[in-house]
């Protein structure tokens, strides 16, 4: 499992079904425990990955999707761009009309969407245009 994610390098690290934790290192950015940055762009250069897992900071009603952080918006997309497959995990208090940060991709460029609970009928079928969606 590769991640850029400290917290979640040490809780793989403790999970029998994980074999191997390998961090993308960078910058540290302690509000969100995410590595980033140049080093860890560089790094991504060289990787592939049959299936990604992201999240973002919101998504406005044209689906574009952000991350308040423009070093980890540029990670993710670059994630998203070297991975066969995308999974994004988020919570429908993201789903906002009116979003802002940085630009990370737009829906269209994600597979699947699990979100905490059903999202109103509005998002359910916007998101479901292009992606599947579970919660």
């Amino acid at each position: 499992m590769y991640t850029n994610g400290f917290e979640i390098a040490k809780l793989a690290e403790n999970n029998e079904n994980i074999k191997r934790v390998v961090v993308i290192g960078g910058k540290l950015r302690p509000q969100s425990g995410a590595m980033c940055g140049p080093i860890a762009v560089k790094t991504l250069d060289n990787l592939r990955f049959s299936q990604a897992f992201i999240t973002i900071t919101n998504i406005n009603d044209k689906l574009d999707m952000f991350n308040n952080n423009e070093d980890e918006a540029f990670f993710t997309s670059k994630v998203i761009e070297n991975s066969n497959q995308t999974i994004c995990m988020i919570d429908v208090t993201k789903l906002q009309v009116d979003s802002h940060g940085n630009i990370i991709t737009n829906a269209a460029n994600i597979d699947y969407f699990v979100l905490d609970q059903q999202p109103l009928d509005e998002w359910t079928e916007k998101l479901k245009i292009n992606s599947e969606i579970k919660w």
